[in-house]
């Protein structure tokens, strides 16, 4: 106990070992080389002292040993796979005689294995078990290797399958056994599964909804397939990552190369995206999906799938016409060159959405909405939007002051609004009005016949912009003025107007009107009434106007109104007025009628210096002095 012991062969140290309790030991030992040995042992006790054993004289001869493939892909369920010369089953044995004999046995869980004996090969071979799944050959060694060479694999369904081989030889020398991994690949193809077609906007992104894209195939995770993914469109942009491995090549151009197991293709596919800068119009572009999977050395490709993608453009509002425009209150005018163009399908639906805030919009077409109001909304193809705007007007609001307004165009497609918004201004210029004759709408006149051509009444106006006070003078004729008609004829630089011939008794009417530098223009309705009886009656809540000239006489003036919205107004000539000037006001103007009037009973009455009286009924003298504002002298 407690010595060592060294085992040496053919004179080499081999191994060692301490010996145990009860003059046990054990060691392992380098494999001896093949053919004639020596093999002897030493004993070396504590003291150092060393005992010898014998030697003993061997021969190692190599035992069977079998030699196969590593792997096989069957590349369908169903398929025969045979073992060929090119890569074969075969078995050594060099200890074996030439007649000696040796057992081969074939096992697999899964599939059937056949084997068939070779005629001529040899003498007393013989294949057990074949269309089985384990088959045992038996024989000499050429025999047997040459009933090896018939040995086929079959498995009906789709899997993993191992393939056991053990050999045994006559003298029960056993080869170590080896295995064959065995792949089975189903018989169905990968398959594409795509969205249907898909509209963008241009220069937008479109990614995909989760699952929309991906790829199928029953057993290709369990059998370690592999797949190639080409994804490819004519005028867009593809990108795509690879987040769980496999590969991504052409990212960012239009031709995507992704490989990888079924799991991260499809992880591939989920981040695909496709953006394209130029609209496809009436011809939409289409991304192609290919999918080939590789199974040892056979391939099998999908149907090629394609997704429709319509690149919508984002519409464009032009404005060729004016941006700006002057016009009066309340006119009418054509708002010219507004279009819409796009490269989008000409079947498209497009809106035009005109809007403005204080005017009215108007425009013709079976798609327009909101005439004369704020907001006009024009639907349509884009022909018939087009044809819409071409017919687009604007009516300015009534009123007397300056205003501004803007007119502003958003033109949109099913998918986009058109970036760019044009917008028309406009200033609103104020319409003239005519001061004289009270400065209503409608005014009365009292003249009387005697004074002939001489001008009963002078037009005066004014308007709020300062910078548009050049004034043109007419009778209002259909749409514009004109110098004379009716019996009459007006000054138009002064307003002044008058009978062209010596005015009968009666009622004339006639519209006087005033425009300004832009063309606006106001009007005033006048009723003419020529007295010839001396006797002139206003009408009640109407501004009358009475107009005396030299030579009239003595008249009565009735329903003469000092005051209120609609009070009367005398226009007396001054050269009925000794020293009088025309357009005199104020204290010199009280100072004449102080001098010229007296109370008559419940009347006023004014004395001219030609001899005439103006009688105005009912008319206090002292309430005549406090509202003389509305006595002129022309």
């Amino acid at each position: 106990m407690g010595s060592t012991v060294s085992v040496f062969d053919n004179g080499v140290a081999i191994g060692s070992a301490t010996v145990g309790t009860g003059g046990a030991w054990s060691t392992t030992m380098a494999l001896p080389t093949l053919g004639l040995n020596s093999l002897m042992a030493s004993d070396t006790d504590a003291a150092g002292n060393v005992g010898m054993s014998s030697t003993v004289a061997y021969t190692l001869v190599a035992g069977p040993q079998v030699t196969v493939r590593q792997s096989i892909d069957v590349t369908k369920a169903g398929a025969t796979v045979a073992f060929t010369s090119a890569d074969p089953i075969t078995v050594t044995d060099p200890s074996l005689a030439t007649t000696g004999t040796i057992a081969v046995t074939i096992a697999d869980r899964l599939g059937t294995l056949h084997a068939s004996k070779v005629a001529g090969a040899g003498a007393g071979s013989t294949v057990a078990g074949s269309g089985t799944s384990t088959v045992t050959i038996s024989g000499t060694l050429g025999a047997v290797n040459a009933d090896l060479a018939t040995l086929t694999y079959r498995d009906a369904a789709p899997g993993l399958d191992t393939i056991t081989l053990g050999a045994i030889d006559q003298t029960h020398f056993a080869a170590s056994p080896v295995s064959i991994a065995v792949t089975v690949d189903d018989t169905t193809l990968p398959v594409t599964h795509v969205p249907g077609s898909q509209t963008i906007t241009i220069g937008s992104v479109l990614g995909f909804a989760p699952g929309s894209i991906t790829i199928t195939e029953p057993n290709a995770t369990a059998l370690g397939k592999t797949f190639t993914v080409a994804v490819s469109d004519t005028s867009g942009v593809l990108v795509a990552s690879a987040p769980s491995g496999g590969s991504v090549s052409g990212s960012g151009s239009n031709a995507l190369v992704l490989t990888g197991t079924l799991t991260q293709v499809n992880e591939d596919l989920a981040g695909l995206t496709y953006t394209n800068h130029a609209p496809t119009g009436a011809t939409p572009d289409s991304i192609t999906i290919a999918t080939t999977d590789y199974f040892g050395a056979a391939v099998d490709s999908a149907l090629v799938k394609s997704i429709a993608v319509n690149v919508d453009d984002i519409p464009v509002t032009n404005l060729a016409g004016p941006a700006s425009y002057l016009l009066d209150a309340g006119q009418t005018i054509a708002i010219s060159g507004v279009s819409v163009s796009s490269a989008s399908l000409p079947s498209e639906t497009f809106k035009a959405v005109v809007s403005d805030t204080t005017g009215h919009l108007f425009a013709t077409g079976g798609g327009t909405t909101g005439n004369g109001t704020h907001k006009l909304t024009l639907t349509g193809t884009l022909a018939q939007v087009e044809n819409d705007l071409a017919s687009l007007t604007y009516q300015a609001a009534a009123g007397t002051s300056i205003s501004t307004d803007t007119i502003s165009i958003v033109t949109s497609d099913k998918t986009a609004t058109a970036v760019v918004t044009p917008t028309i201004h406009l200033t609103v210029d104020p319409l003239p009005v005519i001061t004289s004759d009270g400065g209503h709408a409608t005014a009365s006149i009292f003249i009387n016949a005697s004074q002939g051509t001489l001008p009963f009444a002078t037009v005066m106006a004014n308007e709020l912009d300062p910078n548009d006070q050049v004034f043109s003078f007419g009778i209002v004729s259909g749409s514009g003025l004109t110098t004379s008609a009716g019996g009459m004829a007006i000054n138009p630089a002064t307003g002044a107007l008058a009978f062209t011939s010596a005015p009968v008794a009666g009622t004339q009417a006639v519209t006087v009107g005033v425009a300004d530098a832009h063309g606006g223009i106001g009007s005033q309705a006048l009723t003419v009434q020529i007295n010839t009886n001396g006797i002139m009656t206003g009408t009640v809540g109407v501004a009358d106007t009475f107009v005396f000239k030299p030579g009239f006489g003595a008249d009565l003036v009735q329903n003469f109104q000092l005051t209120g919205a609609n009070h009367g107004i005398l226009e007396l000539d001054h050269a009925m007025f000794a020293g009088a000037v025309a357009g005199e006001s104020g204290a010199p103007l009280l100072a004449l009628l102080t001098s010229h009037s007296v109370q008559s009973g419940t009347d006023t009455v004014i004395h001219t210096d030609t001899s005439g009286a103006i009688d105005l009924a009912h008319v206090a003298r002292t309430a005549l002095l406090a509202n003389f504002a509305d006595i002129h002298l022309t």
